[in-house]
């Protein structure tokens, strides 16, 4: 909380999402604890993206006026199911007592190194719940399903602020809803996802 209060002040939110990005361009992800994020999130970073964060980042707006995400460095802490679906995890996974959660060195294990501000184009809202189609928000859903998680890091007297930035960040950028279980066939096919949502840093 105290770190959202000094954030607010220089214009920035702290906000409950992972993200990665490629050439200076962020992907968020998004959702309710236990959706996917760690996993997701170093799932792409072991394919060579940057590791921004697993669970938190901030968020605010560059002079340009475009939406960017800062780093929150700090060690995941991963689930034993996150461990068996990683190569460079699983190893870790023989450490387990039941219902634990391990953290590690993302230096140590991915190789990873601290990036700059990225450039935020697009956000993805993992659940676990409803149909398995992927489909794009309008920006009222979009505000009414990613707020809640946005909101968890503040002040009282910042409510209204953060209200009005998450507002804008949906408004700027398309949120697409991905169910958890279409990410394994999206690897490898794309199977419905929007386009582009894993080719378009590769270019």
């Amino acid at each position: 909380i105290i770190l959202s209060e000094v954030l607010a002040l220089s214009g920035k939110i702290f906000v409950h999402a992972g993200a990665v990005g490629r050439n200076n361009r962020c992907q968020l992800w998004t959702g309710r604890g236990g959706a996917g994020k760690t996993t997701q999130v170093l799932s792409l970073v072991a394919q060579g993206w940057d590791f921004y964060g697993d669970d938190q980042v901030i968020l605010g707006r560059g002079r340009d006026g475009l939406w960017r995400v800062w780093p929150f460095w700090r060690p995941p802490r991963v689930t034993a199911e996150t461990c068996r679906l990683l190569p460079e995890l699983f190893a870790l996974g023989e450490d387990f007592k039941p219902g634990a959660k391990l953290g590690f060195s993302m230096e140590k294990l991915f190789g990873a190194r601290r990036p700059g501000p990225g450039i935020l184009e697009s956000i993805f809202l993992l659940t676990g719940e409803g149909s398995r189609t992927s489909r794009r928000l309008d920006p009222a859903e979009a505000f009414e399903l990613v707020a809640p998680g946005f909101m968890h890091f503040l002040w009282a007297g910042h409510a209204l602020t953060v209200m009005e930035a998450v507002m804008e960040l949906v408004s700027d950028l398309p949120v697409t809803l991905i169910p958890r279980a279409r990410l394994e066939e999206a690897k490898s096919v794309e199977s419905g996802l929007p386009s582009g949502v894993f080719k378009e840093f590769d270019r």
